[in-house]
């Protein structure tokens, strides 16, 4: 095998290899965005009905409401269109929930099972192709694998 041969196979994996991560971002992402836009309705209108569905969502994955500090969140945060949560080590967390399209009990059960199944305990690796899909499926579908 020549040189010119390996840098023309090099290239066509690179070439693949962005094609599918392009591919794969797109489908996680734009699959939570189409979501929440049509769950337009759905969208919760106060605080108080925020924190109804925190806690119902929340007991249903066996955790503790009370560990939960809500922040709305906007563009001008800079933060997160979609809502984040972190947590320090006495297990407290701050769930980032979006005041914009993004208020959705979808949101919400996403957010809860990424602490749920500890995903902020492990890697970029096992977030992109574990944590985040699995999420994907529980906020969308209601599926908990």
């Amino acid at each position: 095998m020549d040189i010119n041969e390996i840098v023309k196979n090099a290239t066509e994996v690179i070439r693949w290899g962005i094609i599918g991560g392009l591919s794969y971002a797109s489908l996680l992402g734009g699959t939570s965005i189409i979501c929440n836009l049509f769950n337009h309705n759905k969208r919760m209108k106060s605080k108080e009905e925020l924190l109804k569905v925190v806690e119902e969502e929340s007991s249903r994955l066996n955790l503790d409401h009370n560990k939960f500090k809500i922040r709305h969140t906007t563009f001008d945060d800079g933060a997160n269109l979609l809502g984040f949560v972190s947590g320090d080590s006495s297990g407290n967390y701050e769930l980032g929930i979006p005041s914009s399209f993004g208020c959705t009990r979808n949101t919400v059960k996403h957010e809860l099972v990424h602490v749920a199944n500890k995903d902020y305990m492990h890697g970029a690796l096992h977030y992109l192709f574990i944590g985040e899909p699995r999420a994907i499926l529980y906020g969308t579908f209601g599926i908990k694998i």
